[in-house]
This record gives structure tokens, C-alpha cells and sequence, in this order.
């Protein structure tokens, strides 16, 4: 049988595709694939026109870090912005929680001294001394009223600090809602240390 033979475009051999590998790719159905299979630029045949292509992707670590930041649009899904927004909200919480703490001691001192200033006077009462020994003394609730506000307050201090850290990190970050969010906390932190200087 004669074989009709034609000239092909872009460089193509010519000849008959019936006796060209085949192609070898695995179908949907199992089988391999039987189309002819295309001359490769790097020698011998790979696949066809259908299975087979030039490009196999990117494979190294740059080629895949271009790939993912080809479609790049602003980042706020990324895997870093998630890390970093939960990150902030673990933050936020641990500071709202301890202003919470501390706020509830103020006010435990506040109800403690309103309760003390409605007592009436304490009545004296006669102490036995015998010459040598030292005056016995009382505890004063006053002092150990003031001795714990001024822990309460150095405690309250610290506090600050740590916000004021969060909030020029959160600056420098760019991210406003988190310095907004930070800031809302200072004022909280402000109140309850003003709150607690009022006792003093």
C-alpha cells in the first residue's frame, strides 16, 4: 500500500503517523493513550499533542515562590497575614484579661476602704508591758492599705509597658486597626491607674 506523503508546516517531519510511537499516557479510562506521539527538541519522542507540553512547571524553591507570587493581589489571606492576625488576637486577650484582673483589684480596694472609713474609731485597748521590754504595737490597717495599693500600682506600670511595646510594634507594622485596638487598651490601663492614684 502506497502512503501518501505531505509536506508539513513549522518544521515538521513528515510521514506516517501510523507508524510513529505512541504516546503512552494514562487516559481517564486506565489504558495508555495510542495517539502518535510529537518529536521532542531534546531527542527521541514524548507525548502527544493532547498529554504531552513543554513546560512541567516550576520545580525550585525559587520557581515555586514566583509561581505563588505570581497572582499576588494584597496578602490578607496569606499564611503569614493568618499568623499574624491570630497572633494580635491572642495578644488583645491576654491584656484585656489581666486589665480585667487588675481592675477588679482596684475596686476590692476601693469597697475596702469605704468600709473602713464607715467603722467606727476602734476603742484602745490596755496592753501589758513590763519595764525592758519593747512598746507592743499594733498592725496599722493604713500601712498595709498603702503597701498593697503601691504593689497594685507598680503591677499596673508593667502593664503599660507591655501595651506601649504591642502598640509601636503594631505601628510599625503598618496595621492601624491593631494600634486602634491597642490604644482603646492604654485608656483602660490609664483609668484603672488613675482610679487606684485616687486612693493614695
Amino acid at each position: 500500500m502506497k502512503v501518501r506523503t505531505y509536506k508539513l508546516r513549522n518544521g515538521n517531519l513528515p510521514g506516517d503517523p501510523s507508524k510513529s510511537p505512541r504516546c503512552g499516557a494514562k487516559t481517564r479510562s486506565g489504558a495508555p493513550c495510542r495517539a502518535p506521539a510529537m518529536k521532542s527538541k531534546f531527542g527521541g519522542y514524548s507525548r502527544c499533542r493532547m498529554h504531552g507540553g513543554a513546560s512541567t512547571g516550576p520545580r525550585t524553591p525559587e520557581g515555586l515562590e514566583r509561581s505563588r507570587r505570581a497572582n499576588w493581589k494584597h496578602g490578607l489571606y496569606s499564611a503569614e497575614a493568618i499568623a499574624g492576625q491570630r497572633e494580635f488576637r491572642d495578644s488583645l486577650a491576654i491584656v484585656n484579661s489581666q486589665l480585667n484582673e487588675l481592675a477588679l483589684e482596684v475596686r476590692l480596694l476601693v469597697h475596702q476602704r469605704k468600709r473602713r472609713q464607715k467603722l467606727p474609731p476602734p476603742i484602745p485597748k490596755i496592753i501589758a508591758w513590763s519595764p525592758g521590754q519593747p512598746w507592743p504595737t499594733e498592725p496599722d490597717p493604713a500601712a498595709s492599705f498603702r503597701a498593697e495599693a503601691l504593689t497594685l500600682a507598680g503591677r499596673i506600670e508593667e502593664q503599660l509597658h507591655v501595651i506601649q511595646g504591642l502598640i509601636t510594634r503594631a505601628r510599625n507594622e503598618g496595621f492601624v486597626n491593631r494600634v486602634a485596638a491597642f490604644t482603646d487598651a492604654r485608656t483602660r490601663c490609664l483609668t484603672v491607674q488613675a482610679r487606684l492614684y485616687g486612693l493614695l
